[in-house]
């Protein structure tokens, strides 16, 4: 009994603690994507909670500064040259002489993905005696494990990444590659991204319009599916062109990547381009969504997409594939319309039903923007990291 009231003294008084936290990422602002502004949001609202950030990363570029402050946390960039294998080489000795020269400045360590940071940083950490926790982005073919696999140090990398003591798995398809190549399953847990529900809200348009925007957020990336997008779409406008209907239909691409290109090509030859818009980044993505009717996800794989719960957030009628992450989102024909990933059939049937059925779309929009508030805010997701932290 006496044991047991000492334990939760001393768990009460550590809850009590200003906790020190090194998040290291190596790519970061300003090179911002999925991972980067998940590490980003949650870093902030731990911040609000009187935990200290220190972003370590990558000095990827000659201009950037090497310490500065972005939104008020701190971020310090190691040398990182644009020198295959060198440049990686340099950035793992500058990380590791950063842990041990300022080993006493912080309490945790947590990585924010399975890659060269993580088999650099776990192992060190371990000795130090510092805990680490090891955030996992993504699944299948483009994820973390399959990616550190195709290493030719991919046995000594899974082993050091071991060392960790917690792995953070975003999806049902992540825990389940981590268990393949070895990891415990009590190490092991399960926490998803998060939203700013404030930031991506549903907006009131009384304005009635025949004009129709469909959205995909995201990278152009074969990943992604764009092109059973595009032709799903080709199939849409073709089926309305059929109908009674007069809408002038819109299909926003919004992101930037390395298929740009090769989507121009596939619009102009399916005779699309008019209607399909490549809007590169934007800075205002809320907005572009809160003008959105309806918001497609046409991924082969994801780790938890931030585009679609910022959708969902929105209250917009979502239509997804069925994988792992989204379908842990969506419920079918209950918050969304799931369909088979590289289906561009199911796609356009699905993407066509929102756009027609007005009040079908209004309700699972509803129910998307109810089920963020209930589970996935940024709020609620970085309650369940500090007390992990907390925990330790």
């Amino acid at each position: 009994m006496e044991n047991s009231l000492k334990k939760n003294n001393q768990r009460a008084d550590k809850a009590e603690e200003k906790l020190s936290l090194l998040m290291v990422i190596r790519q970061f602002y300003p090179l911002i994507g999925g991972t980067e502004r998940q590490a980003e949001l949650l870093a902030r609202m731990l911040r609000e909670s009187g935990f200290t950030i220190t972003f370590i990363t990558a000095k990827l570029r000659k201009e950037w500064k090497r310490i500065e402050s972005v939104g008020g946390l701190k971020v310090i960039r190691l040398p990182s040259p644009k020198i295959k294998v060198i440049g990686t080489l340099i950035y793992a000795l500058s990380l590791i002489y950063y842990l041990i020269k300022h080993r006493k400045h912080y309490d945790i360590i947590h990585v924010h993905r399975a890659d060269y940071d993580a088999v650099v940083t776990t192992p060190l950490g371990k000795l130090m005696g510092k805990k680490v926790l090891v955030k996992l982005a993504c699944s299948g073919p483009f994820g973390d494990i399959e990616t550190l696999m195709k290493s030719p140090i991919s046995g000594f990398a899974l082993a050091m990444i071991a060392n960790a003591d917690k792995m953070v798995a975003v999806n049902e398809d992540i825990k389940k590659e981590l268990l393949k190549v070895g990891y415990e399953k009590d190490r092991i847990l399960m926490i998803p991204n998060g939203v700013d529900a404030n930031t991506f809200r549903p907006i009131t348009n009384s304005q009635p319009s025949k004009k129709k925007v469909v959205t995909f957020v995201g990278r152009l990336h074969e990943q992604k599916g764009l092109d059973y997008l595009l032709y799903s779409w080709k199939e849409v406008i073709e089926s309305f062109k059929m109908s009674v209907s007069s809408f002038e239909l819109h299909l926003n691409l919004i992101g930037g990547g390395p298929l740009k290109e090769k989507l121009v090509t596939v619009t102009e030859e399916l005779g699309i381009s008019k209607s399909v818009h490549l809007l590169g980044s934007v800075n205002n993505i809320a907005e572009c969504l809160q003008c959105t009717d309806v918001f497609v996800n046409s991924s082969l794989f994801e780790g938890i997409s931030n585009s679609l719960l910022e959708a969902m957030a929105c209250g917009l009628p979502i239509v997804a594939t069925d994988i792992s992450g989204n379908a842990e989102l969506i419920q079918d024909d209950y918050n969304g319309l799931l369909v088979s990933p590289g289906d561009s059939k199911s796609l356009c049937n699905a993407i066509e039903c929102l756009l027609k059925d007005v009040k079908k779309a209004k309700k699972l929009g509803m129910e998307a923007r109810k089920t963020v508030e209930e589970r996935y805010s940024c709020q609620i997701i970085a309650k369940e990291y500090m007390e992990i932290y907390r925990c330790f």
